[in-house]
Formats: structure tokens, sequence, C-alpha cells
């Protein structure tokens, strides 16, 4: 059969345009652009303030950001309203434990709606972590981005063995973090020294052995992952940075020469100051003191607050001990925002308010460089796009989560080596009987009850 070559070019035509109209029919209309005007934003590159801003939000991306008179309004926007308020970028927090002190989810949630769009996660009895990193990805769940280790890696016996979890040898600590890596860990933590009076008391002293750390370390690099490690003592710091750590975790005695190659390679100390100085005991002075010291002398800092010692929610409290040690509010802001952005890599989407960059932002209620508490007052969270609390928050509520009474109630539920000063001891007992490091709390039992930075808090 003759087909004449007019009929076949209709032919092709209609179909072409047939598929054009199935491929409109399907595509999903996207969502207008949001517009937010505040009083003021934080550039936290300069650490400045900028006054009456708009930033606009299309999808789960800041299109447009600056002063309002310069910051063309795409039509049909919806407008929110801030008054009074400054925009901040969406916190970050380099030290929680999420699957610690109570619910996961509600964790998470109060993390979120505290104005941590961002956290790190560094160790959970399993890998509940990653699973609840992967469903908050997905949308199953509430709470911020998270990036998260697997189980702690440490010496068995040791500070980190939870419930059986330490290994002994270069290749049982190769094996583990191999195993971290298949299960999907972001990063590998590692333990090298012991808490606060045991790095005061023993400067020279940590407990891995330098074969382990090596090893440990060179694992990971090779499966191109990054490595925290627990380490406060001197001599731990430093083995852990000349071995090649590329994060710090803990407030600790670093020394000159460790922190001149701390500044060399870009390796962030997390101090967690709220977590390791409950009291003003005099390791927790000397600690002070020394990070002081160590600011001064240039020493690179990230956010980091070690939640699931202290509530969940909480973080912000941290923001007060920073400015102890000598970082200015604006240093302090930009510890949490920028600096902690580019201690994971993050830092081309998100960490400053900047278009082409993910829409993680938060308002609160008051300057900031005046004022730090009022990070403790956040009126607004967006993360991608989405509102999570304040203006039209889309039914996902602004309950805070699951919180223990007190910190050293939230303590005493979660934590194994509690000293007489932070709980009870029938609590301490009771986790011994199911988490488990019998030579690890014995040590602590018999430190003084008086100074509570004995207390070996999460990892």
């Amino acid at each position: 059969m003759n087909i004449r070559p007019s009929v076949i070019a209709a032919l092709v035509t209609a179909s072409a345009s047939l598929a054009d109209a199935r491929s409109v029919s399907h595509e999903t209309p996207q969502a207008p652009a949001v517009v937010l005007r505040a009083a003021g934003m934080i550039d936290v590159q300069r650490g400045v303030r900028i006054e009456d801003v708009l930033v606009v939000v299309t999808g789960d991306r800041i299109t447009a950001v600056g002063p309002a008179r310069t910051v063309a309004v795409p039509p049909g926007a919806q407008r929110i309203e801030l008054g009074n308020a400054t925009l901040l970028p969406g916190l970050i927090d380099l030290h929680v434990h999420l699957t610690l002190a109570g619910n996961p989810e509600a964790n998470a949630k109060a993390t979120l709606l505290a104005g941590f769009t961002t956290v790190q996660d560094l160790g959970a009895l399993n890998y509940r972590n990653l699973e609840l990193r992967d469903a908050i990805a997905a949308g199953t769940s509430i709470g911020p981005r998270v990036v998260a280790s697997g189980p702690w890696i440490g010496l068995s016996g040791g500070i980190c063995d939870f419930s059986g979890i330490g290994v002994r040898g270069v290749d049982e600590f190769r094996r583990r973090v191999r195993e971290d890596v298949a299960r999907g860990a972001d990063l590998i933590k590692v333990c090298v020294s012991g808490w606060l009076q045991d790095a005061v008391n023993r400067p020279e002293a940590f407990e891995i052995g330098e074969a382990d750390l090596a090893a440990a370390i060179d694992e990971a690099h090779k499966a191109r992952r990054r490595v925290a490690v627990h380490a406060l003592s001197r001599a731990g710091i430093r083995a852990a940075v000349a071995h090649g750590a590329d994060l710090v975790v803990h407030g600790g005695f670093a020394d000159p020469t460790t922190i001149r190659e701390m500044q060399k390679r870009g390796v962030r100390q997390l101090p967690t100051l709220f977590s390791l100085t409950p009291a003003a005991t005099p390791a927790a002075e000397a600690l002070l003191a020394h990070m002081k010291t160590s600011v001064g002398l240039g020493l690179p800092v990230a956010f980091g607050t070690d939640a699931g010692v202290i509530p969940h929610g909480r973080n912000a409290e941290e923001f007060a001990l920073l400015t102890r040690i000598g970082l200015t509010p604006a240093a302090a802001i930009r510890s949490a925002t920028l600096d902690a952005a580019q201690a994971i890599g993050w830092d081309d989407r998100i960490g400053s308010l900047s278009a082409g960059k993910l829409a993680d932002l938060i308002a609160v209620d008051g300057n900031p460089l005046e004022d730090l508490s009022v990070l403790k007052r956040v009126v607004l969270v967006m993360r991608g796009g989405q509102i999570f609390k304040g203006q039209r928050a889309m039914g996902k509520g602004e309950g805070k989560g699951e919180r223990a009474k007190s910190t050293r109630q939230r303590f005493a539920s979660v934590h194994p080596c509690l000293n007489a000063a932070n709980g009870a001891t029938s609590a301490r007992n009771t986790f011994f009987s199911t988490i488990g490091s019998g030579a690890k709390c014995a040590r602590a039992a018999a430190s003084s009850a008086a100074d509570t930075t004995n207390s070996p808090f999460s990892p």
C-alpha cells in the first residue's frame, strides 16, 4: 500500500502534538513564589544586619534576596510579612543524637521547630539514626536535614563500648568502618579519648591505639567518608589530627601546634560547652579558659551541642557559652551557619541566605547580633521552601516534641555513668543493665561525686 509523503508528515505531526499534550497534561503546576519581608536579615559572611529585606523563594530554592528596594517581586507571589523579625539561614548543629533521650521522631521535630534545619547525628546504639535520616528525606517524618554516622566506633571496654559494640585491633576497626559505610553512614565517628576530668588529669593519655586510630581514619577516607573524633585530651586531639581526622568533637585541650595544623587543614572543633560544663567545677573552668586561649590563637570552631545530653530543642543554649570563649555574636552565628555548612561540605547549598541555595531559613524575634538569646525565640522555620513553624505552617503542627522535666533528668534517663551529682545511681544502674559498659562506669563511679564533669555524657 502506498501512502503519500504528505499523509506521513501529517501523522508524524499529529503524534508529536498528542505527545506534547499528554506531557503538558501530566505536569504539576509550579507553586507560586513566596516572598518574605522582614525588618532585617543577617549576612553571615560579613557579620552584619541588612535592614528591610525581601527573600524570594521558588520551590525549594532561594531565587532572590536583598534590600526590599532592590528585589523584584514575581507576579502572583504569596507574601509573608514578618514585621520586626530578623531572618537568618537555618541553623546547623553538628553534634546531636536524635535517637537518644526520648522518641526519635519527636526529638527531630523539636530540633527543627527550634530553628535547626540541618543536624549531624554522631552516634546511635544501632543504625536507627540512618533510618530516621532517610524517613525525613522521604517526607514521611518531620525534622531537619540529617547527616549521620552509624554507631560509635571505639575500643572494647572503652568510652564508647555501649552494649558490647567496642572493637580491638586494626582489622576490627577497619571492618567496623566498612560495615558503617555499607549501611549508608555519611561519615564515621571514632572515640579517641576519655571525658573532661580525665583530659584534665591525664593530658597525655588517650585510650585508642594509634595504629587502630590510623587504620579507622584511613579506611574511612578510602571510602570518601569524613571522620569525626571524640577527643578532649591534649594528646588525643594531637594524635587524631595528625592521623587525618576531619572534625574534633567536644571542647578540649588542643596545643598551639595542633591548632596551627587544624587551621591549615580546616579541621574544626565542636565545643559542646553547654553539655560539658553544667556546673562551675575546676575542670569546667579549666576547659573554658583553655578554649578561650585557643580561639584567640585561631582555633577553627563550628557549632555542636551533643543534644540528647541536653534536651532536644534547646540547642540554642550553646550560643551564650560560645561568647564566653571569645566568639563575637557574629562569629557564634556564623559557627552555626556558614562555618558548619563548610565543615560538612554543604556550603554550596545551605549556610547563608543566597540566591540558588536551598530555602532553609528562620526568623527570630529581635536582632541576634545585639542579643544572642533571641535565637531561642524562633517565630518562623522554613526548610526547603516548606514552612514548619510560623505563618501557614501547612498543618505540620508546632509542638515542641518530647522533653524531660530537666536537663539532669534527661541525663539520668540515657547515660550509663552519671555520678551522684548528676542523677540517681538507680537510673545509672538501670541503663547499665540494658546498655552496659562496666569498666567505664566503674571508673566513673569511683570519681568525685562533687564534680559533674566526671560524668561520661553521650559521646
